[in-house]
């Protein structure tokens, strides 16, 4: 049986620094925000994505040079993500 995904709900610390990332750094349409509940959800083609606030930083946010910034994320039920922001110009699949 072949693995798909139809569904990524992603935490955030900051919730309006999260949607302002998704829609203007990696490009993804807006569908759908309300802040009083931490939740916008976006067009990501044959994957539904959402993001939601309430997650928290676990060791903070630190710098690799010449990659770009990591943060460590954990959702509410304890979920952990790592999350890279690469630096301009740098091809994240040779770092």
């Amino acid at each position: 049986m072949k693995l798909r995904i139809g569904y990524i709900n992603h935490h955030v610390h900051d919730f309006e620094r999260g949607v302002a990332f998704f829609r203007d750094v990696v490009g993804l349409e807006l569908q759908f925000s309300d802040a009083s509940f931490d939740f916008a959800r976006f067009d990501g083609g044959t994957v539904s994505f959402a993001v939601a606030g309430g997650g928290r930083l676990v060791t903070g946010r630190f710098r690799i040079e010449g990659v770009g910034e990591i943060a460590y994320f954990e959702d509410t039920e304890g979920n952990r993500a790592a999350i890279i922001q690469h630096d301009p110009g740098v091809d994240p699949w040779t770092v």
